[in-house]
């Protein structure tokens, strides 16, 4: 099933949301469909993300090889002064969200991995800071 994308233009907002079942073709659709969002103009760095996994049930479609490539995209559509919070509430998209974000390196040093959607509003209203990295936000 595919990855819902929408760009909220007014908010400059691009907004990710996974289906029930994520495979490594859906991953990779939705990257190149960022991908052509930047090449064409629609979106640019001033723009942030949210990647919503929270519908997430079953990713068995999802091997490492892909999320290895994935995080190596060459040039990555994200450029690296971009917000992007992904919401990753199980411990299995969490894993997978902490691979890609290492394995992404200097590109991935604005990716904020929450647990809810509510932490990454919050997020954005903090643009970011360090009160909202990893999961801080949980804890008070």
């Amino acid at each position: 099933m595919r990855i819902k994308f929408e760009l909220k233009e007014a908010s400059r907002l691009a907004y990710s949301r996974a289906p029930a079942i994520v495979t490594d073709a859906d991953l990779s659709a939705h990257m190149s469909e960022i991908d052509e969002a930047f090449k064409h103009g629609k979106i640019d760095a001033s723009w942030r993300q949210i990647y919503d996994f929270s519908e997430v049930e079953n990713i068995d479609g999802v091997t490492m090889n892909n999320i290895h490539a994935l995080a190596k995209w060459m040039p990555i559509p994200w450029p690296e002064e971009a917000l992007r919070i992904w919401v990753v509430p199980t411990e299995i998209t969490s894993a997978l969200a902490h691979l890609y974000k290492d394995l992404g390196g200097r590109k991935t040093n604005r990716l904020i991995l929450v647990n809810t959607l509510e932490e990454a509003m919050r997020c954005l209203e903090l643009d970011g800071d360090d009160n909202c990295d990893d999961h801080k936000l949980s804890d008070g």
